[in-house]
């Protein structure tokens, strides 16, 4: 399990997003969960063992949104439930956005990462529920999500090719593209994936916007990293160039 935290931390921490640390323990009483509860707590706010990572989380980004735009955390640390778990938390906030995409799009990073397939993302009333099969590992709703890593950790199995992760930072990019009505969002993503552009590491969806007059406004993140030296503006701009060219020649795209 500490192997595979450190993983998932390196991972996270190359997505841009800073670890915290929160208490085990809260005063706050849950509807509809069992919780267990301390005989000596130290306070009335920590008399309980947290059952998950989320408010703790929330609390972070309400008290980071009060003197920065934007906050990007994550946990990694035990829950009860009642039994004990290890559990990870993320969790995206900005000011003047909604980050449920982009938070969306890092789960989606992480699961691929990792090496784990099958998973997908169910809708529901809260939010979405995060699936591999047909076993729920965790959720996302709001600016946060949950996952279960020893339910993770089953579902990485195998071989699979060891690529040692890079000392050199990330340079990212953003674009944002007009589609027509009823283009193929997924494959404009899976098309910038495979387009064999050098040093991307990474794409994935963090906005979206209907405008009233039709087709659809969506921004990416491309991520440009490579193992054996800091990326210059100039290289990841070619390759944001190159990426572009794919993109109009194939789906005719409008680059805003």
């Amino acid at each position: 399990m500490v192997v595979f935290q450190d993983k998932v931390r390196r991972i996270l921490t190359g997505f841009g997003l800073t670890e915290v640390r929160n208490y085990s323990f809260g005063g706050e009483e849950l509807t509809g969960v069992k919780q267990l509860e301390l005989a000596n707590p130290i306070s009335a706010d920590k008399k309980y063992l947290r059952f998950n990572l989320t408010a703790g989380l929330e609390k972070n980004l309400q008290d980071n949104l009060r003197f920065f735009d934007r906050a990007a955390i994550f946990e990694i640390g035990k829950v009860f439930q009642p039994e004990e778990k290890w559990a990870l938390g993320l969790a995206l906030g900005e000011k003047k956005k909604d980050t449920i995409l982009e938070l969306k799009g890092m789960a989606d990073g992480l699961l691929e990462k990792l090496g784990v397939v099958d998973y997908h993302f169910v809708p529901t009333e809260k939010g979405l529920v995060i699936k591999i099969g047909s076993e729920i590992v965790g959720y996302l709703q709001n600016q946060t999500t949950e996952l279960g890593l020893r339910a993770l950790l089953r579902f990485i199995g195998g071989e699979k090719e060891f690529r040692p992760f890079s000392q050199y930072p990330a340079v990212e990019r953003d674009i944002s593209l007009f589609i027509p009505e009823g283009a193929p969002a997924g494959k404009i993503l899976e098309t910038m994936k495979s387009s064999g552009v050098r040093y991307l590491e990474d794409v994935y969806l963090i906005d979206s916007y209907k405008p009233k007059e039709g087709g659809k406004s969506l921004t990416f993140r491309i991520v440009f990293q490579t193992s054996d030296k800091t990326l210059t503006d100039e290289e990841a701009d070619a390759g944001l160039k190159k990426i572009i060219v794919v993109l109009v020649d194939k789906f005719n795209v409008d680059v805003r």
